[in-house]
């Protein structure tokens, strides 16, 4: 481990510690094979025998081989710069990769095979070593891998002309050499007879000809000995076919001595190779030859359109000299496009060395040629030419994604590509108009003509310079020498930075929108702001709905065209789907259309799409998400008839409309709102009856009312239940106490709407209520006047929203209706009454 820190000179990062942890190093020895020696030979050591390796396997490491015993029978050798071999008792796994250790055999022996070996440790820095490690040597004239009869027997191809015959030399097989090492070996009179005797055995016969011994024919199985070989009694005959090569599989063995086998000695092969002959003639395959090329283009001829076989010579041999040059034209060579070609070979046109180059003429050209291949008589013949109409297709036409947050997208051909049957090189863009918020760039340089190349090395790109727009456009026009393409639109669209997944929704019932649908967390981050979503087109079968904040408690929830995205981190967008019958195995889809803005400057808009799917239940939804488990968000919920959102199961133990949070808190809440609502009730009812004792003391004893006639009272069904509420609401002000008490000199008539009805004795003490049955109480019909007490009402007729006949309601009074009823008089007011305003009179 090391300390470390790092500092800008005015902050530092403190300190740190660095730990390395070091896995213990370890030498294997993965390959330890024999060697197989042939006597007084030398035979190199590679990786195929012996290699070792370490478990970090790294091919740098330097692995040491050291000698602890040397080999008793020969020695270990080096190989060095020049070929010099020296003597080593120590060597690397470099060395024997590059096979530059050898052991040669020095030590005769008194038998046809030895064994010998060495001892060995293998060593690395930071590594325990293997020790006494054991490699064996077998050393014998038996050994087919040995190789040491190589240089003896020498193996040299025998040559023969294509049908013609070849004696079998000793340069090809010298079996007596082999024989002379072995009667000079010293330990051969051991285990073999004397004179020793070789035995040669054919193991495979020859493909395209045969080996014959005294003109018979040698099967697999036939020997032969060495007097056979230098008598010349062997011989090859080659089947006059048109092949280069052959071969013939022999064993050689030392005859054993009647108490021992034989000894295999060699296993291989002689090899056969054959000179052509010239004696058959060539074959224009191509009687008609013809090659199509497209106007105004090269074309390489190949030998699809010109070939001639000969089974005598190489293609290299095979001429084609031209008798006439091309109506229009002409042929060149791939290496020199100056020139014009005069004469070429099968193996310039095999190798594609040969263009015909068109000039622009309408119609077909020929030329005529003949073909040779030096000895037999040439052939004649006419090669003809078709031009090919110019073609131009757009294969690849898509719109060009640019990232939101990015102003930098580059085409590429998978948006814009077109396809020629001429050169594609050859393909250009011309930009007839420009994009509106835009430009094309290449190579750091506005552009309005770029090829078909440039788009293929990704050297063309768009940039967005006005980012108040989610997309843009160009149009441009394609050509390549005749073939054009005109006015082709090119659209740049920008892809909301979201990650998006499709919403399943159950039919009838809400879905929560989560971040597992529209996530722009990303955008956030790198914007630094909350990302609105902006619906710009609407669910076809259901309605996006909002939970304000403010009413979350009671359920309430809007349609809404816009929404952020911390609405949706805060759970208060949902999915409203219509009531809609679907079948189990089909879901519904559909989608929302919506435009990503970003409220932050310098971040252009995107357009993206939130795909639907509504399924028939929370099973089938289940389903569709290939056997995941039903997300919370699929619970089935309905809606009421407002259009609020309910939930059909009364006995959750959470709430529908805040799903997660225990109805125990709920229920504690909606207390504790009671609670708070009841206390303002009783301060609303202690101040209104503080008001109607100052309102008494305040009266004006002096005013008389007409009470010679009243109204009839009201149906009882005439009111709503909640005409108090509502009306007052709309009157916008606080009605003025009435007096607990009547006072000498003040009439006071009432009227009772009905029993049923609510009049004006609803609102007096229960003593007011009851005077005007007292006889002592009641007024004389002639003195038809009373105290009316002040009302907020306005000179002009009001409309209530409930019901016309509001005059019998004593805070809704109708003055049109009270005026018909002689209940209306107008009067200035006399005293500062903070509860009238402009248009407001006693009454």
């Amino acid at each position: 481990m090391f300390r470390w820190e790092a500092s800008d000179q005015v902050h530092g990062t403190g300190s740190n510690v660095f730990t390395v942890a070091a896995r213990a190093l370890h030498i294997s020895l993965v390959r330890n094979e024999q060697l197989h020696v042939f006597p007084m030979m030398q035979q190199p050591l590679s990786a195929a025998v012996l290699l070792a390796v370490t478990n970090d396997f790294n091919i740098q490491r330097s692995l040491v081989y050291v000698i602890r015993q040397a080999p008793s029978l020969g020695q270990l050798l080096l190989e060095e710069a020049g070929g010099v071999l020296v003597p080593v008792d120590n060597f690397t796994q470099r060395h024997l990769n590059d096979s530059r250790i050898v052991f040669e055999h020095t030590s005769p022996f008194s038998d046809l095979s030895a064994s010998d070996m060495f001892v060995f440790d293998v060593e690395t820095p930071f590594a325990e070593p293997l020790k006494n490690q054991e490699f064996h040597i077998e050393i014998s004239v038996a050994s087919p891998r040995g190789g040491g009869l190589e240089r003896y027997l020498g193996l040299a191809p025998l040559v023969v002309a294509e049908g013609g015959q070849a004696t079998v030399r000793q340069d090809n097989l010298n079996l007596s050499a082999v024989l002379e090492f072995i009667e000079t070996y010293p330990g051969a009179g051991v285990a073999v007879r004397f004179p020793p005797q070789l035995i040669a055995t054919v193991t495979s016969t020859p493909v395209n000809g045969i080996f014959t011994l005294r003109d018979r024919n040698m099967t697999e199985g036939y020997t032969f000995t060495v007097r056979d070989i230098e008598r010349g009694r062997v011989r090859y005959e080659h089947d006059h076919s048109d092949t280069l090569t052959d071969s013939l599989g022999f064993t050689v063995h030392l005859a054993g001595n009647g108490s021992s086998p034989d000894v295999l000695l060699f296993n291989g092969s002689l090899n056969v190779s054959v000179t052509p002959v010239n004696d058959q003639p060539f074959t224009l395959v191509t009687s008609a030859p013809v090659l199509y090329v497209v106007h105004r283009q090269n074309a390489i001829i190949t030998n699809h359109s010109l070939l001639t076989t000969d089974p005598d010579n190489v293609p290299k041999d095979i001429v084609y000299e031209l008798m006439s040059a091309p109506d229009h034209g002409r042929l060149i060579h791939v290496d020199n496009f100056s020139v014009a070609v005069q004469s070429f070979s099968q193996e310039d046109v095999d190798a594609g060395r040969i263009l015909y180059a068109h000039d622009g003429t309408n119609g077909s050209a020929r030329f005529y040629f003949k073909v040779s291949d030096g000895k037999h008589n040439p052939k004649y013949s006419v090669f003809t030419i078709e031009v090919l109409p110019l073609t131009l297709e757009l294969v690849n036409h898509t719109v060009i994604p640019l990232k939101q947050t990015s102003t930098v997208a580059y085409i590429m051909p998978r948006h814009l590509a077109a396809n020629t049957n001429g050169n594609s090189n050859h393909i250009f863009y011309n930009v007839t108009r420009s994009p509106r918020f835009g430009r094309l760039y290449m190579n750091d340089q506005v552009i309005h003509t770029f090829g078909q190349s440039n788009i293929d090395k990704g050297e063309v790109l768009y940039m967005q310079t006005d980012l108040t727009e989610p997309s843009d456009n160009f149009r441009i026009d394609l050509w390549t020498w005749e073939a054009s393409i005109r006015d082709v639109e090119v659209r740049v669209v920008v892809t909301p930075l979201v990650d998006t997944k499709p919403l399943i929704a159950t039919v009838g019932g809400r879905t929560r929108l989560t971040l597992d649908h529209l996530d722009a967390s990303q955008l956030a981050t790198i914007t630094g702001s909350n990302p609105v979503y902006k619906v710009k087109k609407r669910p076809r079968f259901g309605k996006l709905k909002k939970i304000s904040r403010r009413t979350r408690r009671s359920g309430r929830s809007y349609e809404v065209q816009e929404f952020t995205h911390e609405d949706i981190r805060a759970g208060l967008i949902f999915y409203i789907a219509r009531n809609l019958n679907l079948r189990a195995d089909e879901p519904l889809h559909d989608h929302v259309h919506y435009i990503l803005k970003v409220p932050a400057p310098g971040f252009q808009p995107a357009e993206g799409t939130l795909r639907l799917s509504l399924v028939e239940s929370m099973e089938a939804g289940a389903a569709l998400e290939e056997g995941a488990g039903p997300p919370r968000h699929l619970r089935p919920e309905i809606l009421s008839p407002t259009g609020d959102i309910e939930d059909p199961s009364s006995n959750s133990e959470s709430s529908s409309l805040f799903p997660g949070i225990p109805m125990d808190y709920i229920i504690v809440i909606v207390a504790s709102v009671g609670a708070v609502m009841a206390v303002i009730a009783l301060m609303v009812l202690v101040r209104c009856a503080t008001r109607r004792r100052h309102s008494d003391k305040r009266s004006d004893v002096g005013m008389d009312g007409d009470v010679a006639s009243l109204p009839p009272p009201l149906p009882t069904d005439s009111r709503p239940n909640s005409f108090m509420t509502d009306d007052m609401s709309e009157l916008e002000c606080r009605p003025p106490e009435l007096p607990s008490s009547p006072r000498p000199g003040r009439h006071h008539h009432l009227h009772n709407g009905g029993s049923g009805g609510m009049g004006l004795a609803a609102h007096l003490t229960d003593s007011d209520a009851s005077w005007p049955r007292d006889p002592s109480r009641e007024v004389s019909p002639a003195v038809p006047q009373c105290k009316v007490t002040p009302l907020c009402a306005d000179t002009t007729p009001r409309e209530s929203p409930y019901d016309p006949h509001l005059a019998g309601y004593p805070y809704g009074v109708n003055t049109e209706q009270a005026e018909e009823w002689g209940l209306y008089e107008k009067h200035q007011p006399r005293t500062t009454n903070p509860m009238l305003r402009k248009n407001q009179y006693w009454v």
